[in-house]
Protein backbone atom coordinates (compact mmCIF):
# COMPACT_ATOMS: atom_id res chain seq x y z
CA UNK A 1 0.00 0.00 0.00
CA UNK A 2 2.79 2.37 0.91
CA UNK A 3 4.56 1.66 -2.38
CA UNK A 4 1.42 2.66 -4.34
CA UNK A 5 1.28 6.04 -2.58
CA UNK A 6 4.91 6.68 -3.40
CA UNK A 7 4.16 6.09 -7.11
CA UNK A 8 1.12 8.34 -6.94
CA UNK A 9 3.27 11.12 -5.46
CA UNK A 10 6.01 10.64 -8.08
CA UNK A 11 3.48 10.80 -10.91
CA UNK A 12 1.70 13.80 -9.40
CA UNK A 13 4.95 15.75 -9.24
CA UNK A 14 6.55 14.43 -12.45
CA UNK A 15 3.72 14.56 -14.99
CA UNK A 16 3.04 18.30 -14.85
CA UNK A 17 6.76 18.96 -15.34
CA UNK A 18 6.81 16.75 -18.44
CA UNK A 19 3.73 18.39 -19.89
CA UNK A 20 5.06 21.93 -19.72
CA UNK A 21 7.57 23.13 -22.30
CA UNK A 22 10.13 25.48 -20.81
CA UNK A 23 10.04 28.96 -22.29
CA UNK A 24 12.96 29.59 -24.62
CA UNK A 25 14.92 32.66 -23.57
CA UNK A 26 16.81 34.66 -26.18
CA UNK A 27 18.66 37.93 -25.87
CA UNK A 28 18.99 38.15 -29.66
CA UNK A 29 15.32 37.55 -30.48
CA UNK A 30 14.07 39.29 -27.37
CA UNK A 31 12.30 37.59 -24.52
CA UNK A 32 8.91 38.90 -25.63
CA UNK A 33 8.93 36.51 -28.64
CA UNK A 34 7.12 33.29 -27.70
CA UNK A 35 8.89 30.51 -29.58
CA UNK A 36 7.03 27.21 -29.87
CA UNK A 37 8.01 23.84 -31.32
CA UNK A 38 7.73 24.36 -35.06
CA UNK A 39 7.45 22.63 -38.39
CA UNK A 40 10.78 23.86 -39.78
CA UNK A 41 12.83 24.62 -36.67
CA UNK A 42 12.73 23.17 -33.18
CA UNK A 43 11.56 26.56 -31.95
CA UNK A 44 9.85 29.15 -34.11
CA UNK A 45 7.40 32.01 -34.08
CA UNK A 46 5.52 33.41 -37.05
CA UNK A 47 3.42 36.55 -36.65
CA UNK A 48 -0.21 35.63 -37.41
CA UNK A 49 -1.25 36.76 -40.88
CA UNK A 50 2.30 36.82 -42.26
CA UNK A 51 2.47 36.07 -45.98
CA UNK A 52 6.05 35.45 -47.08
CA UNK A 53 5.03 35.12 -50.74
CA UNK A 54 4.82 38.92 -51.05
CA UNK A 55 8.60 39.14 -50.68
CA UNK A 56 10.52 38.57 -53.89
CA UNK A 57 13.85 39.82 -52.52
CA UNK A 58 15.83 38.68 -49.47
CA UNK A 59 18.59 40.56 -47.69
CA UNK A 60 20.82 38.47 -45.41
CA UNK A 61 22.56 40.64 -42.83
CA UNK A 62 26.00 39.73 -41.46
CA UNK A 63 25.87 36.96 -38.87
CA UNK A 64 25.67 38.37 -35.35
CA UNK A 65 28.34 36.91 -33.05
CA UNK A 66 27.82 39.24 -30.09
CA UNK A 67 25.54 36.74 -28.34
CA UNK A 68 27.92 33.78 -28.75
CA UNK A 69 28.28 32.19 -25.32
CA UNK A 70 31.66 30.58 -26.01
CA UNK A 71 33.12 33.70 -27.65
CA UNK A 72 36.14 33.90 -25.35
CA UNK A 73 37.27 30.36 -26.23
CA UNK A 74 37.94 31.09 -29.89
CA UNK A 75 40.19 33.30 -31.94
CA UNK A 76 38.47 36.11 -33.80
CA UNK A 77 39.66 34.62 -37.09
CA UNK A 78 37.81 31.37 -36.29
CA UNK A 79 34.64 33.24 -35.38
CA UNK A 80 34.76 35.34 -38.55
CA UNK A 81 35.24 32.20 -40.65
CA UNK A 82 32.32 30.48 -38.91
CA UNK A 83 30.08 33.52 -39.49
CA UNK A 84 31.17 33.67 -43.12
CA UNK A 85 30.31 29.99 -43.67
CA UNK A 86 26.83 30.45 -42.18
CA UNK A 87 26.22 33.57 -44.27
CA UNK A 88 27.39 31.77 -47.44
CA UNK A 89 25.08 28.81 -46.73
CA UNK A 90 22.06 31.09 -46.26
CA UNK A 91 22.73 33.14 -49.40
CA UNK A 92 23.50 30.03 -51.51
CA UNK A 93 20.18 28.46 -50.58
CA UNK A 94 17.98 31.55 -50.69
CA UNK A 95 19.30 32.70 -54.08
CA UNK A 96 17.61 29.67 -55.66
CA UNK A 97 14.14 31.12 -54.91
CA UNK A 98 14.65 34.86 -54.32
CA UNK A 99 16.69 37.77 -55.54
CA UNK A 100 19.39 38.63 -53.03
CA UNK A 101 19.81 42.26 -52.02
CA UNK A 102 23.31 43.32 -51.06
CA UNK A 103 23.64 43.87 -47.32
CA UNK A 104 24.69 47.50 -47.86
CA UNK A 105 21.63 48.37 -49.99
CA UNK A 106 18.40 49.80 -48.61
CA UNK A 107 15.55 47.28 -48.46
CA UNK A 108 12.00 48.12 -49.56
CA UNK A 109 8.50 46.74 -48.91
CA UNK A 110 9.20 43.69 -51.12
CA UNK A 111 12.34 42.74 -49.21
CA UNK A 112 12.49 40.22 -46.39
CA UNK A 113 15.45 40.82 -44.08
CA UNK A 114 17.03 37.71 -42.59
CA UNK A 115 19.11 38.59 -39.56
CA UNK A 116 21.00 35.48 -38.32
CA UNK A 117 22.95 34.95 -35.11
CA UNK A 118 25.16 32.20 -33.75
CA UNK A 119 24.54 31.96 -30.03
CA UNK A 120 26.54 28.80 -29.35
CA UNK A 121 29.24 26.87 -31.20
CA UNK A 122 31.04 23.87 -29.78
CA UNK A 123 32.62 20.68 -31.11
CA UNK A 124 30.33 19.83 -34.01
CA UNK A 125 27.20 21.53 -32.69
CA UNK A 126 25.86 25.03 -32.91
CA UNK A 127 22.82 27.06 -31.91
CA UNK A 128 21.29 29.33 -34.52
CA UNK A 129 18.71 32.05 -34.15
CA UNK A 130 17.28 34.31 -36.82
CA UNK A 131 14.84 37.19 -37.11
CA UNK A 132 12.85 37.64 -40.30
CA UNK A 133 11.81 41.26 -40.72
CA UNK A 134 9.84 43.34 -43.19
CA UNK A 135 12.23 45.48 -45.24
CA UNK A 136 10.13 48.65 -45.08
CA UNK A 137 8.93 48.61 -41.47
CA UNK A 138 11.63 46.47 -39.79
CA UNK A 139 8.84 44.67 -37.90
CA UNK A 140 9.79 41.15 -36.82
CA UNK A 141 7.58 38.75 -38.76
CA UNK A 142 9.17 35.53 -37.53
CA UNK A 143 11.85 34.20 -35.26
CA UNK A 144 13.54 30.81 -35.24
CA UNK A 145 15.97 29.03 -32.94
CA UNK A 146 17.58 25.64 -33.09
CA UNK A 147 20.52 23.73 -31.70
CA UNK A 148 21.88 21.07 -33.97
CA UNK A 149 24.81 18.66 -34.06
CA UNK A 150 26.57 18.09 -37.37
CA UNK A 151 26.50 14.58 -38.72
CA UNK A 152 29.33 13.86 -41.04
CA UNK A 153 32.47 15.79 -41.62
CA UNK A 154 33.28 18.01 -44.55
CA UNK A 155 36.90 16.98 -45.14
CA UNK A 156 37.64 20.00 -47.35
CA UNK A 157 36.51 22.24 -44.53
CA UNK A 158 38.51 20.31 -41.98
CA UNK A 159 41.74 20.51 -43.99
CA UNK A 160 41.47 24.00 -45.48
CA UNK A 161 39.00 26.18 -43.67
CA UNK A 162 38.08 25.50 -40.08
CA UNK A 163 39.57 23.93 -37.00
CA UNK A 164 38.47 20.37 -36.12
CA UNK A 165 36.03 21.65 -33.50
CA UNK A 166 33.90 23.22 -36.26
CA UNK A 167 34.23 20.42 -38.82
CA UNK A 168 30.52 19.47 -38.69
CA UNK A 169 29.29 23.04 -38.75
CA UNK A 170 28.94 23.39 -42.53
CA UNK A 171 26.55 20.43 -42.59
CA UNK A 172 24.45 22.11 -39.89
CA UNK A 173 24.54 25.50 -41.66
CA UNK A 174 23.36 23.95 -44.92
CA UNK A 175 20.45 22.27 -43.13
CA UNK A 176 19.39 25.54 -41.46
CA UNK A 177 19.54 27.35 -44.81
CA UNK A 178 17.32 24.68 -46.39
CA UNK A 179 14.79 24.90 -43.54
CA UNK A 180 14.73 28.69 -43.69
CA UNK A 181 14.08 28.52 -47.42
CA UNK A 182 11.18 26.10 -46.82
CA UNK A 183 9.75 28.39 -44.16
CA UNK A 184 9.56 31.43 -46.44
CA UNK A 185 8.45 29.60 -49.61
Amino acid sequence: MRRRWIWVRVLAVGLPACASIPRYRSEFLGNDVELQPGRYFRRQFIEPGTNFSRYDTVQVTPVELGYLKERARYKQRELNRLASKLHEALVSELITTHRILDERASPDAHTLIVSPALVSATWGSATFEAKLMDGATRLVLAGVAEKRRGRGVNLKSLVWDLSPRFSGSEVVFKRWAEELSRLIN
